[in-house]
């Protein structure tokens, strides 16, 4: 990690990941910006606010973890390699690679970006869109329960995910092993 010019923008970011990875909605509110702009949440507009608290709240349910490295400070800018996964991802020993930037003014974030690389997230979109086809297949009935928006990925809601672990196993169990 290096130390740029604004070490309280690393701590503040640290503070912030650790607050959402211990599913700490409060504090990552706290650590935010009134008006930050948080991947795709404007939190200046309440719907959207209210939106990436259910985020939060999901990605909890799903066992969501970020891990940060490789930060670099430049004045109020903190660049960090990131790695994502939530348990069903472990299950599949694959995560989210790729980069966060953080803005960071007065000991509050403002801004969240993240860019995945390329091959991650190709990888994390093709095992979703797998698991959607089986549950298509063998669980038609939980289909709209664990995707009630089509255009997530993964899940939608805190039901959804408790839906997708009553047959994960299930699904971990059909895959093809690879012996050595």
């Amino acid at each position: 990690m290096s130390l740029g010019d604004d070490p309280e923008a690393l701590r503040v970011t640290h503070e912030w990941v650790e607050a959402r990875n211990d599913g700490d909605i409060e504090a990552v509110f706290r650590l935010l910006a009134g008006d930050a702009s948080v991947i795709d949440f404007s939190l200046n507009i309440p719907d959207r606010r209210d939106a990436f608290a259910e985020l939060l709240r999901v990605q909890q349910a799903a066992e969501w973890k970020i891990s940060d490295s490789n930060c670099v400070v430049d004045q109020e800018v903190v660049t960090c390699r990131y790695e994502q996964s939530d348990r069903f991802l472990r299950a599949l020993n694959i995560s989210l690679a790729g980069t966060h930037r953080y803005m960071v003014r007065e000991g509050v974030i403002t801004s969240v970006e993240r860019e995945h690389d390329t091959g991650s997230r190709n990888e994390v979109f093709g095992a979703w869109n797998r698991v959607q086809l089986w549950v298509e297949e063998h669980h038609p009935d939980l289909e709209a329960v664990i995707w009630v928006n089509r255009r997530d990925i993964a899940y939608s809601t805190v039901e959804g995910v408790e839906a997708l672990l009553t047959v994960f196993d299930d699904y971990l169990a059909g895959l093809p092993t690879i012996s050595g």
